[in-house]
């Protein structure tokens, strides 16, 4: 039993006999990208050098309770991230996004933390956040522009797929995602504070100055 292969678009091809545990979802020795299971996708992250890859592997999951994630032999339940993905789709359909087909991007960010904390994964994950965070962006050629503005003020953060540069904006993702209720009113507040502060590049001083006023 072996995980030796290759990835040949979404799909994993073995070049050795599989582990007996994925084989009900192997054909003809080809695991293709299914919507339940998770199966070494830090690894086709890792090598994706377009955006565009890394959207086609993703755009297919259902982060609902019945996805499975490959594990050292074994299938492994991954928790059910269903509210978290309607929140997630609910803000992505109000933001202004060009470049990317906003069904496509949907997603747990959550889910992150079962794979290995590569730079590469965490780059991703940074850059869906964005996606939720930004009221604008602009995707072209490998490049994202992303802005908001208010009355008197803009900002803008641009970034080229695949260079990695991580956004600190993970923590004030699931601490805007965190209270249903009130989500709309604390990303209003991130997004004013990256404006007031004309960087998405937030501190952890900007974390505990937010996250306290809000309590």
């Amino acid at each position: 039993m072996s995980e030796e292969g290759i990835f040949h678009f979404t799909s994993f091809q073995f070049e050795q006999d599989p582990p007996d545990v994925m084989i009900p979802y192997i054909e003809d020795g080809e695991l293709f990208n299914q919507p339940h299971l998770l199966f070494l996708e830090e690894t086709y992250m890792n090598g994706c050098s377009f955006f565009s890859r890394v959207v086609d592997k993703f755009k297919v999951k259902d982060f609902d309770g019945e996805l499975l994630k490959y594990e050292q032999n074994q299938l492994i339940k991954v928790d059910d991230f269903s509210d978290e993905v309607a929140l997630f789709k609910d803000v992505i359909d109000q933001n202004n996004i060009s470049g990317l087909p906003k069904r496509d991007l949907i997603i747990s960010i959550e889910h992150f933390k079962y794979y290995e904390q590569t730079p590469k994964v965490m780059f991703i994950q940074s850059l869906y956040v964005l996606l939720f965070i930004s009221e604008k962006t602009i995707f072209e050629n490998g490049e994202f522009i992303f802005s908001m503005k208010n009355d008197n003020q803009s900002v803008i953060k641009t970034i080229h797929f695949p260079n990695i540069e991580i956004v600190n904006l993970t923590k004030f993702y699931f601490w805007i995602t965190e209270d249903k209720l009130n989500f709309s009113s604390r990303l209003k507040m991130v997004r004013n504070l990256i404006i007031k502060r004309q960087s998405f590049d937030l501190s952890d001083d900007d974390f505990t100055l937010i996250s306290e006023c809000h309590t």
